[in-house]
């Protein structure tokens, strides 16, 4: 039960993220369709994504961001430091 709970909160986190944030996930080609459907926006290298983030950053005119590389994400859990 503990396990399914955990779940559904990391799901619901990253609900969240996706409709406040841009996330962008370097995966493979086949797995595109899928992270659509979480709101996520799939590329295929490290480049493509660092070309995307750049576009969409001059695009909405920040200059005050934050980008985090997150290697193999789906093995962590991020927490904010008190």
């Amino acid at each position: 039960m503990l396990n399914l709970l955990f779940r559904f909160f990391v799901a619901y986190n990253l609900f969240c993220l996706c409709h406040r944030c841009t996330v962008i996930l370097v995966t493979r080609p086949e797995n595109f369709e899928d992270i659509r459907r979480t709101g996520q926006i799939p590329v295929a290298t490290v480049k493509e994504a660092w070309l995307l983030a750049q576009k969409k950053l001059e695009e909405q005119k920040k200059n005050d961001y934050t980008i985090n590389i997150m290697t193999h994400c789906t093995t962590v859990v991020p927490t904010l430091a008190q």
